[in-house]
């Protein structure tokens, strides 16, 4: 019997920023930075055990760019009176499903690996508990990314008995918590970065530009004026930059010079 007394709370977010490279290029320039911040709610027996918990993973794309989605989230539940676990759902009551990346363009990049990593790692806090059903169908993937589609998940131990040859749509096995698979294959081409340590490297990194472009002004304001100076009077500073330029020369060839002639002489 379950205790009639419970108490509900939320864990502290935490929030990561992801650089994502192309996985065929691991060594150019990022891609993209994603955020990703991790929400965490638990209801909670008198007894200290968990009735039912819910984790929500959600990530938006930082840049400028407007043209495309740059948010969406992953989900997971868990619940005590049935013993299960969603992968996709925050309520495992609920009916079963599949999980999307709203990000065109970074299909195949390993996003969507790290984010159901995260979900895996999390339910494996009840091991013996029985994993809903992933529900996939045809029209969830066409045929150039229905084999990147099945792998995906299929890579967490998942597997899916299909209805058709062509391998399209299926409801994946009965299966325990314990028997899911992590995976890192997604630390090839994306990288965790501390949002404490991402916001100090930023900041360096803009005092760092703003000292260039202060040094580049600096510069652009002498060459304005001598500009200036030689469109007004070119001879003078012809012969001006020409003294400039040889001035040091000359003091040190000049005793030189009259060395030499005194030893000759």
């Amino acid at each position: 019997m379950f205790s009639s007394v419970f108490e509900s709370y939320n864990s502290n977010p935490s929030l990561l920023i992801l650089e994502i490279k192309d996985k065929n290029q691991p060594e150019a320039e990022a891609l993209a930075w994603l955020a990703v911040e991790k929400k965490e709610t638990y209801d909670k027996c008198s007894d200290n055990t968990v009735n039912k918990a819910s984790l929500n993973v959600t990530y938006q794309r930082l840049d400028r760019d407007t043209h495309h989605d740059k948010k969406g989230s992953f989900c997971a539940g868990y619940s005590r009176r049935t013993n299960t676990v969603s992968l996709t759902y925050s309520d495992p009551d609920s009916s079963s499903g599949a999980v999307f990346l709203d990000l065109p363009g970074f299909e195949g990049q390993r996003i969507g690996s790290y984010l159901m990593n995260v979900i895996v790692q999390w339910v494996q806090q009840w091991p013996e508990a029985t994993v809903k059903s992933i529900k996939l169908a045809s029209g969830q993937a066409t045929h150039d990314n229905k084999k990147r589609r099945n792998r995906f998940y299929e890579q967490f131990g998942i597997v899916f008995n299909y209805i058709d040859e062509e391998l399209s749509a299926g409801l994946s096995s009965p299966m325990l918590v314990k028997d899911l698979n992590t995976v890192d294959s997604w630390k090839q081409n994306i990288v965790e970065h501390n949002l404490i340590h991402f916001l100090e490297n930023m900041l360096t990194s803009k005092e760092s530009l703003v000292s260039k472009i202060d040094g580049l002004e600096k510069s652009n304001e002498y060459f304005t004026k001598e500009r200036n100076k030689a469109e007004a009077a070119p001879i003078r500073w012809a012969i001006k930059t020409l003294y400039n330029k040889y001035a040091l020369l000359s003091i040190v060839l000049v005793p030189l010079i009259l060395a030499g002639w005194f030893f000759i002489k």
